[in-house]
This record gives C-alpha cells, structure tokens and sequence, in this order.
C-alpha cells in the first residue's frame, strides 16, 4: 500500500500558493526574525524545494541582503560545511 504522506516520506503534493501568499510570508518571516539587509544568509536547498524558494530566495530579495548559495551534497558529505560557511 502506498503512502499518503507528502515530502520525503511519500508522494509530493501540490500545494497552491499565491505571488500574494508568498510575498506575505516573506515579510512576515524577515520582520518576526529580525532580519536586516546587512544579514548573510546560507541556503542549501534544493531549488527544487519550496523552502529554497519562499524561506530563502524570496525572503531575501525583499531584505536586499546577501545570500550565500551551497550545494546540498555539499553540506551532506560533511555537515561540518555548514557551519564552516
């Protein structure tokens, strides 16, 4: 019998999300952390992977901070990369 999970754990699914829903969770994210468009910040998702897309990417390009791009086999051949970065 097959999952019904979404994610790693089974089959994706479709979620649909709004320009509105995104941008929104943008803001929202940056002002609740705090963050600054003097911040760097580091994303190894996939861009395949929402999370690349709405936590980081977007979220950053709303701030004008600088984002650090990383390789996820990078950082999962020896997590000490991540912290290295």
């Amino acid at each position: 019998m097959r999952s019904k999970d979404s994610g790693s754990t089974g089959a994706p699914k479709c979620i649909g999300l709004t320009h509105d829903n995104l941008i929104k969770r943008a803001f929202g994210a940056n002002q609740l952390n705090q963050y600054h468009s003097e911040d760097v910040i580091l994303n190894w998702l996939p861009f395949d992977h929402i999370g690349s897309i709405s936590d980081h990417h977007i979220r950053c390009v709303i701030l004008g901070c600088h984002l650090v791009y990383a390789a996820k086999e990078y950082i999962l051949s020896n997590p000490l990369n991540w912290l290295n970065l």
